[in-house]
């Protein structure tokens, strides 16, 4: 799930053209927060996904696009 997530966020930063520095910036986190977040070895709190979903003008939802409930 984690890798999803971090996935997702990357390509959604990738499409706006930011670098993680500007993303971690914008969201108020360390770039070194988001590096691990996009490589799914930190789980972000939901306060982060929302920073982050904030930074890149999109749903917070979008980061789970992919995930399978069951």
């Amino acid at each position: 799930m984690n890798n999803i997530i971090g996935r997702n966020i990357r390509a959604k930063r990738e499409e706006l053209g930011m670098d993680q520095r500007e993303l971690a910036g914008r969201a108020g986190i360390s770039a070194a927060a988001v590096s691990k977040i996009e490589k799914g070895k930190n789980i972000p709190m939901a306060d982060t996904l929302r920073k982050i979903a904030k930074a890149l003008h999109c749903d917070m939802e979008r980061f789970f696009d992919g995930i399978e409930v069951s």
